[in-house]
């Protein structure tokens, strides 16, 4: 009966022992911190009027959020390729731009706007992070 009720005790002993270390030494030990959170980056584009004639203008707002929230000064450009100088976002995180429909035309089109946060100063440090969207215009 000794070393049965010695073999219960060292269970005790050993077991308290690991929970000690484990929650109160090094309680981050086991555990992973997850990475951060990528910010979430959106561009949006509203083309006022949705549908014009061929030859006719719509202007194009741009507007471009980061978790939520404007980014004013992020630059914009229409086209993957680094453009020689960007277009800028302003108060609101909005830009305003027109585009003209050839004419004569196709039925729409769709090209990419793009947006990127670098450089970008906020009172919670400089951004960084990029976005894109497409810009569907209709040409009837």
């Amino acid at each position: 009966m000794g070393k049965w009720l010695g073999g219960i005790v060292a269970t005790l002993i050993g077991g308290s022992l690991l929970w000690f270390l484990t929650n109160a030494v090094f309680p981050g030990l086991l555990q992973r911190n997850s990475p951060p959170t990528p910010p979430d980056i959106r561009v949006e584009c509203i083309p006022t009027p949705a549908t014009v004639a061929p030859g006719g203008t719509t202007e194009l707002v741009i507007k471009v959020t980061r978790n939520g929230v404007p980014v004013e000064g992020a630059a914009v450009t229409f086209k993957q390729e680094k453009a020689a100088s960007p277009l800028r976002t302003v108060s609101g995180g909005v830009l305003r731009s027109f585009w003209t429909a050839p004419n004569p035309a196709s039925s729409g089109y769709v090209f990419p706007v793009y947006a990127d946060l670098s450089g970008v100063r906020t009172a919670s440090g400089e951004l960084e992070g990029h976005a894109r969207t497409d810009c569907e215009v209709l040409v009837r």
